[in-house]
């Protein structure tokens, strides 16, 4: 049987599945378009496309029932936090921690060398440590 946070989770990657597959599919579309027609063409198809959606907003309303119930689902449990952080402190901290085999700690980190180059232009600092307590 499944749990409803499996079908949550199956219905959030069908949406990003089918929200980006349109996405990819539009940029192909309209990349054709400016090909053979110009950019300039493309910009104003675009354009008409855009108003002419804003136009169906007249002729086809959305329905909205006065006796919404627009009370927090609570599905998901309220984080415990200890200590509140002020809302104008600084950056954060932000920790993935991997369990790799001992065997190839060298080759993960030659790996990750790549992602340190990545990752360090919008974070200040982007290391590695060794935790040697285990749980």
């Amino acid at each position: 049987m499944l749990k409803c946070t499996n079908v949550m989770h199956f219905g959030l990657a069908v949406y990003l599945l089918v929200f980006q597959g349109g996405t990819a599919a539009g940029s192909a579309f309209w990349g054709m378009v400016a090909e053979r027609v110009g950019l300039s063409v493309a910009l104003l198809g675009a354009a008409f496309g855009l108003l002419s959606g804003l136009g169906a907003l007249v002729r086809y309303r959305l329905i909205v029932e006065d006796d919404r119930d627009l009370t927090p689902s609570l599905h998901w449990p309220e984080p415990i936090v200890t200590h509140p952080p002020p809302l104008e402190d600084g950056p954060v901290l932000v920790m993935i921690e991997y369990d790799i085999d001992p065997v190839q700690a060298d080759a993960f980190l030659q790996a990750m060398d790549a992602v340190r180059l990545e990752r360090t232009l919008p974070a200040r600092v982007f290391d590695f440590y060794l935790i040697a307590s285990c749980c």
